[in-house]
């Protein structure tokens, strides 16, 4: 590098290089390497599969693309996420079902998402049945039947903590309520 440091350290999230980068370069930046996130995007994006691979191609397009200048991209991207906002703010999702929960989520979740959640309210309606429950230390263990898939799921609820996971491990991997919890 003729004595002088280099712009930018490429790597992956090692965290002993996160801590590194820093300590022995004073003006260099950090970036993550884009084949280790592309790599990891499967296991963060939690979509079914069917849509994942038309989700998969937007996106390399959008990252690949040569013809794109970053400044464009940005002010496009800034602009769409400021009409999203402003759409968030000052409007109110239309409620479909009789559940306090469904306006809750309104409340507290993006439009977007908000119609995921609403779907899955919906579906908890007629579909998801109660087939047992048990107390466990401090836990409340209900199996719930989705007739729709024909699985029993486990959903646990601590009481003390007002927290509920469902063995679907949807709010893990996605961050919305699912239809077994409702």
């Amino acid at each position: 590098m003729g004595g002088k440091e280099p712009k930018y350290i490429i790597t992956d999230q090692d965290p002993g290089i996160l801590k590194a980068v820093p300590l022995v370069f004073k003006t260099a930046r950090h970036r993550y390497c884009m084949w280790h996130i592309m790599n990891k995007v499967p296991n963060k994006y939690g979509m079914a599969r069917d849509y994942y691979s038309v989700f998969l191609k937007k996106l390399n397009a959008i990252i690949w693309d040569e013809d794109i200048e970053a400044a464009d991209a940005m002010d496009q991207q800034r602009h769409t996420q400021k009409q999203i906002d402003n759409c968030n703010r000052h409007t109110f999702p239309v409620i479909s079902t009789h559940l306090a929960i469904e306006v809750h989520g309104a409340q507290v979740y993006s439009h977007k998402v908000f119609k995921e959640f609403q779907e899955d309210a919906k579906c908890s309606i007629g579909t998801c049945k109660s087939r047992g429950f048990t107390e466990c230390d401090s836990l409340e263990v209900t199996t719930v039947r989705d007739a729709n898939r024909d699985i029993n799921y486990e959903v646990t609820y601590c009481p003390d903590t007002l927290k509920a996971t469902c063995s679907c491990r949807m709010l893990e991997r996605k961050d919305i309520i699912c239809r077994h919890v409702i």
